[in-house]
Formats: C-alpha cells, sequence, structure tokens
C-alpha cells in the first residue's frame, strides 16, 4: 500500500490560505478528464468539507493522520505533519472507470504560489 508523508512549518501564523484542487482522470492517449476544480479557503474546508464529497474524502483521511488545526490559525514555527496517508478504495464509487488519475493541490498565500502537492495513482478493477 502507498502512503503519503510530509511536513510543514510556517514562519508566521497562518489565518488564510488558498488552496487550489483540481482532479483528473489520465485517459488513452494522455488525454485528461476533468472531474473537479475548485478553488476556496483552506481555513474553511478544516471546519467543513462536507460541501464536496470528494474533498470530504481527502479531509476525513488527512484529519485522520495528520496534527492538523481544527481551524485556523496554523501556527508560526509549530511542525505539522501528514503520516501515512493512504487512500482507501472502499470510500470511492464502484462506477469510477479503471483508468489513471491526478489529483494537484496549489496553495496560495500572499497570491504567491508556495506549494504544490501532485499524487498520481489509477483505479483497477477486481
Amino acid at each position: 500500500m502507498n502512503m503519503v508523508n510530509s511536513e510543514l512549518m510556517f514562519e508566521r501564523n497562518v489565518t488564510q490560505w488558498t488552496v487550489d484542487f483540481n482532479f483528473d482522470f489520465l485517459v488513452k492517449g494522455k488525454r485528461q478528464v476533468n472531474l473537479f476544480h475548485t478553488q476556496l479557503n483552506a481555513c474553511q474546508l478544516l471546519k467543513d468539507s462536507t460541501r464536496n464529497k470528494f474533498l470530504a474524502l481527502f479531509m476525513k483521511e488527512v484529519k485522520r493522520t495528520s496534527n492538523y488545526p481544527s481551524t485556523c490559525p496554523f501556527a508560526k514555527d509549530t511542525l505539522y505533519a501528514l503520516r501515512n496517508y493512504t487512500i482507501d478504495p472502499e470510500d470511492y464509487p464502484a462506477t469510477f472507470p479503471a483508468w489513471q488519475w491526478r489529483f494537484d493541490l496549489n496553495s496560495v498565500f500572499n497570491k504567491i504560489y508556495a506549494l504544490n502537492v501532485t499524487v498520481k495513482g489509477r483505479i483497477r478493477k477486481t
């Protein structure tokens, strides 16, 4: 099983954090089919991630595997860690096609892209 681990530390308290999410299926011929794209305030997402089903699944595992606060701010000089983040196939619809996928997360602070996370995977049919 593949896992994701990460560490974050901020030089100042973070009270506003814009996050850009993109989820694409990668199909034959390197074509991309965008399932969703959204930009939102990560501080709001920490409080309530239920508005988007995919983000709710993502955040459920983030909350389980990290020491991120449940609300902003992210405190200055505090090590925030995500440990052993995994994707549970049972959480995702059985109707997903057997394609590869890519999930991109871009973070913006003061209109500057500061963090990019890309997770790639594939759906296997058994």
